[in-house]
This record gives C-alpha cells, structure tokens and sequence, in this order.
C-alpha cells in the first residue's frame, strides 16, 4: 500500500510540471505571436481598439486573445 501511495505522489508531481511546462509553453507562443509583424490579406471587420474599419495592408498586432487591431 505504501508503494501505490508513493507512486501516486511521484505520478502527481510529474503532472504538475508537465502542466507547468505545457503552460510556460503557451505562454511563449503567445509572446512570440504578439511581437510578429502582421499585414491583413483581406479586410477582417473592425479594430477591437479604436473601432475603425480593418482593411487590406493595414499592419495590425494581436492581443493573447488572438484578437486584432491597429498597431500605430
């Protein structure tokens, strides 16, 4: 018995820095994701910031939502 509690603990502790991992992870393509330079290919409805109108070539940023706007 006391070997399956260890082997639960080993198991739960394992868990939690695969999911520290996985999130540090996220948290980089996130980063990585807003510092990337976007140019719209086709108009994408409006700015989630000063509500203007998204148009073709405008060159926009990302929030870690994925949400989009004007980068001026």
């Amino acid at each position: 018995m006391l070997l399956w509690k260890c082997l639960a603990e080993i198991i739960l502790q394992m868990s939690c820095e695969i999911l520290l991992l996985i999130y540090s992870i996220w948290l980089t393509v996130v980063h990585l994701l807003s510092m990337l330079e976007d140019v719209l290919t086709e108009d994408k409805g409006e700015c989630v910031i000063c509500l203007d109108d998204l148009q073709q070539g405008d060159v926009i940023a990302r929030l870690p939502c994925l949400c989009i706007y004007h980068k001026r």
